[in-house]
């Protein structure tokens, strides 16, 4: 009776086998890791539109209030953040990680930087802040078209500053972005944010590649 024998791996050949494995996983990880930190920036963007639109446009028709396209009409913004943030006895969105209140999360400096605790914060780590009195500052003006505006409105004088708080993104791609509200409440980019509009043309997907590949997402100075 013929024995047939059983050849195994040879401690060198898997050696071998598994410092091949460290050197791609070594170079594809961080790829990997990479690519995750570009798509929860395109994810929380377009989960953020679409629960504040939603908030947003229910405001305006149940109050009546549009939003003000100069700065006097400050009070229907007023009234949006609280019903938002719960002040006054309404229930607040759970979308919310923090409370905080009305006054400190509208502003009209006309500077984006240094905006630090003002800002309301998010379960899924990223932060807002609403602007008032920016259409000359931000210029917040929208691409509307004529058919469009019968339906949404023109554009407000409110900016919402949206930050998805994605760590480890490279410091000259851009991280913060500037949305425009609608006298009805919808929400649209302003015309500077020219990366906004090109993430929501591309269906919210957003990769390294992207980014590398569209020289408006390219850090801006606001």
């Amino acid at each position: 009776m013929r024995k047939i024998l059983k050849k195994g791996f040879t401690l060198a050949e898997v050696l071998i086998t598994l410092a091949i494995l460290g050197v791609v996983a070594a170079v594809t990880l961080p790829n990997m890791v990479q690519d995750v930190k570009y798509q929860q920036i395109g994810a929380k963007l377009a989960k953020f539109n679409a629960t504040f639109e939603n908030a947003m446009t229910a405001y305006v028709i149940s109050t009546g209030e549009e939003f003000p396209m100069q700065s006097r009409g400050y009070n229907p913004v007023t009234k949006l953040v609280n019903m938002i943030l719960g002040i006054g006895g309404s229930t607040p969105l759970p979308y919310l990680s923090n409370g905080g209140n009305g006054n400190t999360v509208i502003l009209t400096s006309p500077q984006l930087h240094d905006i630090g605790e003002n800002y309301i914060n998010l379960k899924d780590g990223s932060k807002f802040v609403f602007f008032v009195n920016q259409r000359e500052v931000l210029n917040t003006e929208a691409d509307i078209s004529s058919s469009q505006e019968n339906a949404v409105g023109p554009a407000s004088d409110v900016a919402i500053v949206y930050d998805p708080n994605v760590k480890g993104i490279p410091s000259d791609g851009q991280g913060v972005f500037v949305f425009v509200l609608t006298t009805k409440g919808y929400m649209y980019p302003i015309k500077k944010d020219t990366c906004l509009q090109a993430i929501i043309n591309n269906d919210w997907k957003v990769s390294p590649s992207f980014y590398k590949s569209n020289g408006a997402c390219m850090k801006t100075s606001w």
